[in-house]
């Protein structure tokens, strides 16, 4: 037993409370005084849960993760944010606050496809997708 935790993880000093309920995917980074909580004790019960990280996600320093939360791939959570017991955060999406929210105040709109702006091509033309939250791209 203990924690699931993939390759190329950068770990500067995240405090891992609970190893046996937590997962960290490929090329995740932890930032200092960052913290994965997978329990808390509510008005006199323990109560626990898995905590999910997904592959290249990143955790500013001072960032905190309860317990339940799942990160999709490619999140953001902001420096000193915390997220809420129980959250799924959607892949390349940046959150930050205390609870963390999408900083556009968007109600978490999933990602778009857009012009590469950089050559003028469109995504169909070589295959390739530029991906932004959708609030973004309005």
């Amino acid at each position: 037993m203990g924690i699931k935790i993939g390759s190329k993880v950068y770990d500067a000093g995240c405090s891992l409370t609970d190893r046996t309920l937590t997962e960290i995917a490929d090329c995740a980074n932890l930032n200092a005084g960052s913290v994965l909580q997978a329990h808390s004790p509510e008005e006199g019960v323990f109560r626990s849960d898995h905590i999910r990280i997904g592959e290249g996600s990143t955790l500013a320093p001072g960032a905190f993760v309860h317990y339940g939360a799942s990160l999709g791939p490619h999140v953001m959570l902001d420096a000193e944010s915390f997220r809420m017991k129980g959250e799924i955060l959607d892949a390349h999406t940046r959150w930050r606050g205390n609870p963390a929210r999408l900083p556009w105040g968007g109600a978490g709109a999933g990602p778009v496809v857009v012009q590469d702006v950089t050559n003028g091509a469109s995504p169909s033309d070589d295959g390739t997708e530029v991906l932004v939250p959708k609030i973004a791209a309005e």
